[in-house]
């Protein structure tokens, strides 16, 4: 499954990684260069893949985006300002 987001997603393998997730249980990802796209901004970059749903955004990539982040629990909605 990983392997074929790599490969659909035109990502280039460049390194793995280990995390120490919220609980305190390491992850090791695959980390790829490509390009993510966010309200018509691109920007370049190593891209963290691991098995699963879930969706991480790291701080670098939201100081690079030079936007306010907004997570609204209750109305369910991410916003960028």
């Amino acid at each position: 499954m990983i392997n074929e987001i790599i490969l659909e997603s035109a990502l280039v393998l460049a390194s793995t990684a280990t995390y120490t997730l919220a609980d305190g249980r390491p992850s090791t990802t695959l980390l790829c260069r490509g390009t993510v796209e966010i309200e018509n901004i691109k920007l370049f970059g190593l891209i963290s893949i691991f098995p699963g749903d879930d969706l991480l955004i790291g701080v670098e990539l939201l100081k690079r985006l030079n936007k306010k982040f907004i997570l609204d629990f209750p109305n369910n909605k991410i916003e960028f300002i």
